[in-house]
């Protein structure tokens, strides 16, 4: 179990020691059922849960000096992150892969500390994980372990939960046993917001309103981010630069610096702006219409749209 010393440093080889072992047993029971059921049926592979082995480190990505005590990643790919000292260190924690950040303390009265700075460490999950609509977290405070889930608008956090006792082991296994089994919007990534392999690009898909079909969208190539969410808490709002997919699945790779460019030659482009934000949807005005943002859009649209001396200049 995990060391009753007051001692965070002493606490961190007990807690990876428990995820690994869980992660292995996870994978072993993944490969006896595959043997014994029909090969025709696909089993899904398990994600592997992997704790970076460097703790209390600076992870690749921060934004300040602040060094975390554990991070939780769903693959353990080297990265090639280099070292002060120009040496590879392919075990430091990079926020650009981290699934949670899990925070460490000695004393079970340190809980609110410990929510406070799963808080602040998890922030610089946003700016390097653009899919990322939610992010989990844990806490060990000495024996006790509270598993969180960090919303836009709220911490909330499990029972505490006993890693001394079999029950609370078992809750620890369970969760673990869902991370990697479970599907990958559970796990705060956005369906929306996916890296295309084949493609080698990031696409975002948006809503067709013009569409007469429901649930159509358009796909878009991400060519640039030109703001990232750097909050836990709010709307988490993000622009891209994009360019449509046409029907061939054909996009640009532009290379034309922007920078010399006036507004309406990056509009000539095909270039489009995409802003993605989460609506507050109980949200009114006070004569009680709807804060509709597409609405404004399409308002703006029927008002000036026919006025060409405008092309580039506002939102179409």
């Amino acid at each position: 179990h995990v060391a009753n010393s007051l001692d965070e440093k002493r606490m961190y080889p007990a807690i990876e020691s428990l995820l690994a072992f869980v992660s292995v047993a996870i994978n072993q029971a993944h490969e006896q059922i595959t043997e014994a059921t029909d090969t025709s049926f696909s089993q899904p592979l398990p994600r592997s849960l992997a704790t970076p082995n460097q703790f209390d480190r600076k992870p690749a990505g921060a934004d300040s000096n602040h060094r975390i005590d554990m991070a939780l990643n769903t693959k353990h790919v080297p990265s090639a992150i280099v070292d002060e000292n120009g040496k590879q260190d392919s075990q430091r924690p990079d926020y650009s892969d981290m699934l949670a950040v899990l925070e460490a303390k000695g004393s079970v009265d340190k809980q609110d500390d410990a929510y406070a700075q799963l808080i602040e460490y998890s922030r610089n999950i946003y700016p390097h994980q653009h899919n990322r609509r939610f992010v989990w977290g844990l806490t060990v405070c000495k024996n006790t372990l509270r598993i969180c889930i960090l919303q836009n608008d709220a911490l909330v956090a499990s029972p505490p939960i006993d890693l001394k006792s079999a029950e609370g082991r078992l809750a620890l296994v369970r969760w673990c046993t869902n991370v990697s089994l479970c599907d990958e919007d559970q796990l705060g990534y956005d369906s929306t917001i996916y890296f295309n392999d084949a493609k080698r690009r990031w696409e975002i898909k948006v809503f067709d309103d013009a569409s007469a079909e429901k649930d159509t969208f358009k796909v878009f190539e991400i060519l640039t981010c030109m703001r990232v969410a750097e909050r836990v808490f709010g709307r988490h709002t993000r622009c891209f630069r994009c360019r449509e997919i046409d029907d061939n699945d054909n996009s640009s790779t532009l290379s034309e610096d922007l920078s010399r460019l006036t507004l309406e030659e990056i509009c000539e482009l095909g270039n489009v702006l995409v802003k993605d934000a989460w609506a507050h949807t109980d949200r009114d005005t006070e004569d009680g219409s709807s804060r509709d943002e597409i609405a404004l859009l399409n308002e703006i649209n029927k008002a000036l749209g026919d006025k060409t001396e405008l092309n580039g200049r506002f939102p179409t």
